[in-house]
């Protein structure tokens, strides 16, 4: 057997043993990310039966001054060019 061939051998017997680790711990996360996920979808269910009430809107609560540009807001200044 020539030098290459164990070098070749050795290098698959290798990448088959991280395969296999890596396929062990998958299998034994599976069941914890299977509860985590339909623990989930429960919580999202159940928060959409009891809906929270709606707090007023801030411009309800503050005199906005007849002059201000309202559609000046943080989601505008993020698209300026100057920023990015």
């Amino acid at each position: 057997m020539t030098d290459g061939a164990k070098a070749l051998t050795k290098r698959t017997a290798v990448s088959a043993l991280v395969v296999l680790l890596v396929l062990m711990v998958f299998r034994a996360l599976l069941l914890w990310v299977l509860v985590a996920l339909v623990g989930w979808w429960v919580w999202k269910a159940v928060s959409r039966r009891t809906a929270r009430p709606q707090l007023p809107r801030l411009r309800s609560l503050v005199h906005v001054h007849p002059g201000f540009d309202s559609s000046l807001s943080i989601r505008s200044l993020l698209k300026l060019p100057f920023l990015y």
